[in-house]
Formats: structure tokens, sequence, C-alpha cells
């Protein structure tokens, strides 16, 4: 290619055809230009490619800590109140709190209703583009509230008020316990008790309550969760509009709720690391989520998508209230029809009462999981106790109200002689038994028949 343009040039200035040389060179230049602004363009396109692919990336990546981040509003708002109300107690009539209080509540006033998040890495891939406003607005925000914990706990920390209230109370002797994220204020409160302080300690936290330098910082202290009600609220926007941005650039996700579960010592045989799945009332809404589920003497929250970065509790300062990352709500034995919604921040226990009972599975002659044999209650005053004769053969069975899989119960993984709501099938073999059940002593027993 190279050649050919040489030797055009070579042939036009050894016939001397000077004009038609210039308008050559004209035109090779003028590609050389086209060619380079091409080239510019696709590095252009490449490179915006490139930051569309990490802005994208850095979208993903943050957006359950930023929709958390949306939810956090009541939370903080909760929380907060919760801890003015009190800081104004200790101000203006210290007295009026009872002495083995004090510590536990002294100490609560070092949290401020944050979470520490890992965010500054991810926040790296905000970047700002020249001209796309839109975007650059949604960076703004984003990366303020990436940051906005360091920046929170830096301010502190400039005013000397970083976990100052430990430092009292260790100045005073006063021993404390170190309070856990996610653990309710007044659940703290009573596990502090547990200290057993001596009358000198009590003694010592009501000076520490007239102590002026204490009541000066509190001032301040208090002063700042007022900040921090506005920085939330500079900060913040709705998860709608976030939703509506990233479906801009990544329309394919779908980022709704998926799963809900209700987790926690509540249930029987409960613990903190699996749930009981729970249901969306109407398919199309990821607010109102429904169960139908025994309980027992403990304590449960609501966790969406088996992670612990969204989950719901109840209010510090309301506890009627459904809030975000609120405190560990505490349940009392019953059967119960449980309702959240997410919106209006609202839950309702429904206690239930089992008006049917059957037997149902493939160890029933000719069973199967779609209808079962109605059982009958031993005391019709009594909606626990279930009763039925049957033949069984080799297969497996579960107990099954009210003709819905909303209830039913089978064997406890733990403890298979357990009868446990939502267990696991129960094995049987051939022959006749009196089956009986009792829900509340979470028993089963097969009697054989003659």
């Amino acid at each position: 290619m190279f050649r050919f343009f040489r030797k055009m040039r070579e042939r036009l200035l050894s016939e001397n055809r000077t004009n038609r040389y210039l308008l050559y060179a004209i035109g090779e230049i003028f590609l050389v230009v086209i060619g380079i602004l091409i080239a510019l363009q696709v590095n252009t396109w490449n490179e915006k490619r490139k930051s569309d692919e990490r802005f994208l990336f850095g979208l993903r990546e943050l957006y359950g800590e930023i929709r958390s981040t949306a939810y956090y509003e009541s939370t903080f708002r909760d929380k907060l109140s919760f801890q003015l109300v009190r800081i104004d107690s200790i101000l203006n009539h210290p007295e009026a709190i009872a002495p083995d209080r004090l510590p536990a509540l002294i100490l609560l006033f070092d949290e401020n209703a944050t979470d520490d998040r890992d965010n500054a890495w991810k926040s790296e891939y905000l970047e700002f583009v020249p001209g796309d406003e839109k975007r650059n607005t949604m960076a703004k925000a984003l990366r303020a509230v990436a940051f906005g914990r360091d920046r929170l706990n830096t301010e502190l920390k400039s005013y000397n008020l970083y976990k100052a209230m430990a430092n009292y109370l260790m100045a005073y002797d006063i021993p404390f316990k170190i309070y856990s994220a996610g653990m309710g204020y007044e659940e703290f409160i009573r596990s502090q008790k547990t200290l057993g302080y001596t009358p000198g300690q009590l003694e010592r936290a009501r000076a520490l309550a007239q102590d002026p330098s204490f009541i000066a910082d509190l001032m301040t202290l208090k002063a700042f969760k007022e900040h921090i009600i506005s920085f939330v609220e500079d900060t913040g926007y709705s998860a709608d509009a976030f939703l509506e941005y990233v479906q801009q650039y990544d329309p394919e996700t779908n980022f709704e709720l998926a799963r809900m579960e209700l987790i926690g010592t509540g249930m029987p045989q409960g613990q903190w690391a699996t749930g009981q799945p729970m249901h969306r009332v109407d398919p199309g809404n990821e607010n109102v989520w429904e169960i139908d589920q025994e309980l027992v003497q403990g304590w449960v929250k609501f966790r969406a998508d088996e992670e612990w970065i969204l989950d719901w509790g109840k209010g510090e300062n309301d506890p009627n209230m459904l809030v975000f990352k609120g405190g560990d709500i505490p349940t009392s034995n019953g059967i119960y029809r449980i309702r959240i919604d997410l919106q209006t921040q609202t839950f309702t226990f429904t206690p239930l009462e089992i008006t049917r009972m059957e037997l149902i599975g493939t160890g029933l002659p000719g069973g199967d999981w779609a209808s079962g044999i109605p059982m009958h209650r031993v005391d019709p005053g009594n909606p626990y106790v279930w009763e039925v004769k049957q033949e069984l053969i080799a297969g497996a069975i579960r107990f099954r109200a009210d003709e819905a899989w909303r209830l039913h119960w089978g064997q406890g993984e733990k403890d298979p002689k357990t009868l446990l709501c939502k267990g696991e099938n129960i094995a049987v073999s051939k022959g006749h038994y009196r089956i009986r059940i009792d829900l509340q002593a979470h028993t089963v027993a097969f009697t054989p028949l003659k």
C-alpha cells in the first residue's frame, strides 16, 4: 500500500503535474486525518465501554448495601430516637433512672446506628463521566453513602468523642460488656444487669451522671446524633429510584427480593443459620410476606435472600414497628400466621386454631402427597391432640393441617422421635396402628393394633 502511494507521487513529480500532485497530497493528508479521527473514536468507544462495565460492576457490588441504606432511614430514626430520649433523661432527670440501667445506657450512646461496611474499594468503580449528569449525580450519592461511615467516625474522633462513653465507664471503674451489632437495645441493657453491680459501682454510676465533663460531652454527642439524622436525609434516596437507574445499565437482572425467611430460636429446634421460607401474599409485591408457623419461647427476625445484609426486627423506640436491622422479636408458644409489610413497616402474629388434620403420604395404601386420611381430635376442645386408626405400608408420612401445605409436621432432624413443625418425612413400616400426635408436647406415637 505504501509502495503504491510512493510510486504515484514519483510519477506525478516526474511528469511535472504539480497541480495534480498537490490535490493528491491534500487527499492523502485528508485520509490520514480521517484515519486518526476514526482511531480516536474507536479508542473513545472502547474507553466508554470499559468505564460502563466498571460502573455496572460497582452498581452490582454495591446494590445490596445501597438498598439496605435506603431501608436504613427508619432504623437510624428509631435507634437514635431511643438514644436521644434517654440522653435527655440523663441530662435532666438522672435520679429517675434505675442505677443498674445507667451503665448500659451510657455505653449505648457510643453507638451511632451505623454499620461497618468495606465499600471503599467498590465505590472506586463509580467513576465520573463528563457530560453524563444523571450518572454523575448517582455516583456522587453512592460515594457519599459508601464513605459516610468513615466521615462520621472521623468527625467523632475530631471531637475526641469516639468511644468516649466507654472511656468514662472505665475511668469510674464500672464494668461493662461490649455491645454486639444486631442485639436489641433493651436486650443489651438486660444482659448488662447480669454483671451483678455492687452498691459501690452503682453509686459511681450515679456520680458519673453528675460529672460536668461527662455532661458536656454528652450534650455534644446529642448534637452529633441529631446531625447523623440530617446526614441520612441528605444522602438518602429511594430504593425504587436506584433500581430504575440500575436497570438502565443492567435490564436483564432482577433486583427484587427473591426470598424471605423467618429465622431464630423462636421456632422449634430453630437457630440463626437457616430459617423457614415465607411466601409473597401477592406474587407481584416484594414488600408483603407471610408464613404459618408454630413458635416457641425465643426470638425471631426476618431475613432476605439467606444473607445478613438485609434483615428486619422490632424497633427500639417503638417495639411494634418493623425496622430494618432492628432488634430480635420475642415469641411465645403457639401456632401463628405471621405477616410482614416492609413498606408500611408492620408485622403481625395472628394465632391460628387448627380445624382439620390429616395423615398424608406414600405410607398409606395407595397414598400420595396430594390428599390424605382425616384425623380426629381426641378431645373436641383441644386443637393440639389428634388421632387416627390406619393401615400403613412401607413408605413415608406427614401430618398436614387444613388440607394445605402452609402447616405440616414431620420428625425432627436432630431427634427423630420429636414431632416438628415442617420437619422431615416420617418413615413407616407395614402394619395397623393407632397414630396419635400432640402438637404442644411435640410427640408422635404409633401403637400397633391387633
